[in-house]
């Protein structure tokens, strides 16, 4: 099968969860299932599919949706979650139209967990099928090495074990990381933020100023995988008070690493975690009850945490995709 797919955010973004994820399907398809997978060049139909894989048209510049929707052959979008909708109540009217676009423009629709399946139907009312295929780690961690390094503020720092509790993805409102900084300066326990350091109201901002100047929190940004596989085998835990997601791929990530995770049973986190989290409601008191509980459950969550990473196999994740590309 040849598939064509669109690389507006495959090529560019290296860090971000979607951009990364797209990449992982492009190659597993090529990899595991010998497809041939090429980007979009001037033939649009110069193909089996068109693949688009990263939320389909949204993101996609607006003078290239006519062009793509124009094609003879098959449309596959994956639709990873449809945050910017259900989530912020000012809803941007330009996402509203690619989205609901990319709906009608698709032969085939798959999202990455049977949430975000739910999401479509329930407040954008489409009634059509839909493939649920959820994501694989994107990442092989290697043996834990005896230390490893970070860099921040031009400086290396040694990572040392158990020293520190876990943050991925970057500040949200939705990630409960007020309640998090909140947990943090009650209890003392430092914390690694990996992702982009934007503050979302001002009072998140003084509670990480307070954190940093305290020396209880460190940022980190653009941090490659070599160094976040070392951080998640390290960490305490990670710690993901979600309120809303798509699917949660640091609870998988983390998981795969050995790091215990701490998370709340709300939207599509079951879906990544199963039973091998500690499951909390994303408050302050149970953020700080959870810290101070965690390293007691530290053996039992690590190794069911193995397991569960071995539903996400990307060979299994490749015969998913090719059964739903066939049209």
């Amino acid at each position: 099968m040849r598939i064509l797919f669109s690389d507006e955010h495959v090529a560019t973004n290296t860090m971000h969860g979607i951009s990364r994820m797209s990449r992982c399907v492009i190659r597993s398809l090529m990899h595991y299932g010998g497809h041939e997978c090429a980007p979009l060049a001037d033939d649009v139909n110069d193909g089996d599919v068109l693949l688009l894989p990263a939320n389909g048209l949204v993101g996609v510049a607006n003078e290239r949706h006519d062009m793509l929707v124009a094609c003879d052959i098959p449309i596959a979008s994956i639709i990873y979650d449809i945050i910017p909708y259900v989530f912020n109540k000012h809803k941007e009217a330009r996402y509203i139209s690619a989205l609901r676009r990319t709906l009608e423009c698709s032969d085939i629709i798959i999202t990455i967990s049977h949430h975000s399946a739910k999401d479509l139907k329930q407040h954008l009312g489409y009634d059509k099928p839909i493939h649920v295929i959820h994501p694989g780690v994107p990442f092989i961690p290697p043996e834990q090495s005896a230390e490893h390094y970070y860099h921040h503020d031009g400086r290396s720092e040694v990572i040392h074990p158990d020293d520190y509790f876990l943050s991925v993805g970057g500040y949200g409102e939705r990630k409960g990381h007020t309640e998090l900084l909140e947990a943090i300066l009650e209890t003392g326990n430092q914390l690694i933020m990996v992702g982009v350091p934007f503050y979302y109201d001002e009072r998140t901002r003084k509670l990480a100023g307070e954190a940093i100047n305290r020396g209880l929190l460190v940022e980190l940004c653009g941090v490659p995988d070599d160094t976040l596989i070392s951080l998640y085998q390290y960490a305490q835990a990670l710690v993901y008070p979600t309120k809303y997601e798509g699917f949660g791929l640091p609870i998988i990530e983390a998981m795969s690493c050995g790091c215990p995770v701490i998370t709340t049973d709300m939207t599509a986190t079951p879906e990544a975690a199963g039973d091998a989290a500690l499951y909390i409601e994303p408050t302050t008191e149970r953020i700080v009850w959870a810290m101070e509980r965690v390293s007691r459950f530290r053996h039992s969550l690590t190794n069911l945490g193995f397991e569960q990473v071995k539903k996400f196999d990307w060979q299994k994740i490749a015969a998913d995709y090719e059964h739903a590309l066939r049209v």
